[in-house]
């Protein structure tokens, strides 16, 4: 990798954009693979018995509760999850890889990578994408071999719909209370998230009470309850097998600069939010965790 590093670096003529900003930032992961979380580098923290026990403990509890909510909404069928939506984010993800060469090359056609994505992961791809080509560069991106899709976590954010904008929220730790249990707040935003497990609540300001050592009280059960009738939006994590390859060459095209990937890769799907029964629509939110890993940060 190192004579990798060396190559780009001289690929990239401008420090506008550099090596760094592709390698670290572009949301398919470039060196390590999917990239923690910032709840699992949270969690790697806790002590051994959390780690070993509790936490697993709680998030197979917390998977059986969201599925349930999920599915009673979803159509009304008990197999919703996993078969339902996983037979939908396979044509999803198959489509996304299509539409995302199609970003690459600037190709316009009656489907964009906006029809697919959100609007946060769309801009970043778009960044790079833009960044590369404005240098006179050429990205590609070859998909060889596409499979072994399985399911992951169920994710659930609640309160009103001009609040709640995505189950991906940026917010530095606040309050800790215990593993996985712990308030969230975004200075800049002004956002107060409670997080228990996979249920997380967009409280108001006024709804948060500080106690006099600087800390947050956990909200009332009568304000989650008032919150989850508020709405919802829904994040359901999908794993999958992909090989491809991930080139970037001068107008020459005598130099050039390659790697293979052959991994896992992570989907985070988001619905649109909702109250009642779910008439929306999926997008994938999120790409080997590029925004969840940095979670934490302002």
């Amino acid at each position: 990798m190192i004579q990798s590093r060396q190559l780009l670096k001289r690929l990239f003529a401008t420090k506008s954009y550099g090596i760094s900003d592709f390698i670290e930032s572009y949301p398919i992961s470039i060196e390590e693979g999917i990239r923690k979380t910032c709840f699992e580098l949270q969690s790697a923290e806790q002590s051994v018995f959390d780690k070993a026990i509790l936490i697993p403990l709680r998030n197979s509890l917390a998977n059986y509760a969201t599925t349930n909510w999920i599915n009673r909404r979803f159509g009304g069928s008990e197999d919703y999850l996993p078969e339902t939506f996983m037979y939908g984010a396979q044509a999803g993800i198959k489509r996304f890889f299509k539409l995302l060469e199609d970003d690459i090359n600037n190709n316009e056609g009656q489907q964009s990578l906006t029809d697919i994505v959100t609007m946060q992961l769309h801009d970043s791809f778009e960044y790079h994408h833009k960044s590369i080509r404005e240098q006179g560069l050429k990205l590609k991106f070859q998909l060889h071999g596409l499979g072994g899709f399985r399911k992951g976590e169920n994710w659930l954010t609640f309160g009103p719909e001009e609040k709640v904008k995505s189950t991906v929220l940026n917010a530095p730790i606040h309050t800790y209370i215990g593993p996985m249990v712990m308030w969230r707040f975004n200075p800049k935003r002004k956002q107060w998230l409670f997080r228990e497990i996979a249920f997380e609540y967009y409280v108001d300001k006024n709804d948060v009470s500080i106690t006099d050592d600087g800390e947050a009280e956990p909200p009332s059960l009568d304000l989650r309850t008032r919150l989850t009738k508020a709405g919802a939006m829904v994040g359901i994590d999908v794993i999958c097998d992909v090989h491809a390859t991930i080139s970037i060459t001068d107008e020459s095209e005598t130099n050039k600069w390659s790697t293979v990937i052959d991994r896992p890769m992570a989907f985070r799907f988001e619905s649109s939010h909702f109250t009642g029964m779910f008439e929306g629509r999926w997008k994938i939110a999120d790409v080997d965790n590029v925004f969840q890993n940095t979670g934490f940060e302002q």
